[in-house]
């Protein structure tokens, strides 16, 4: 599913990237850890779309907060 994510991040405009996470919200902390990578692009991308599919006080975000901090 990694490389299906990875694809979608390269290719899609952010309402595609939405989709996929709509369609696939377990996917949420592959893209989290995506996010806390040095992989560029990819890593950048991956934070921007979390940021857009998470909550204030999103709980699951909470097992990455030491590192994101």
């Amino acid at each position: 599913m990694a490389d299906t994510l990875e694809n979608i991040l390269m290719t899609s405009n952010k309402a595609g990237m939405m989709a996929y996470m709509a369609e696939h919200p377990g996917e949420i902390e592959t893209v989290i850890r995506l996010a806390l990578t040095d992989r560029k692009p990819h890593a950048r991308r991956a934070a921007t779309l979390v940021w857009s599919c998470i909550a204030e006080d999103d709980e699951r975000v909470r097992p990455f907060m030491n590192e994101i901090i």
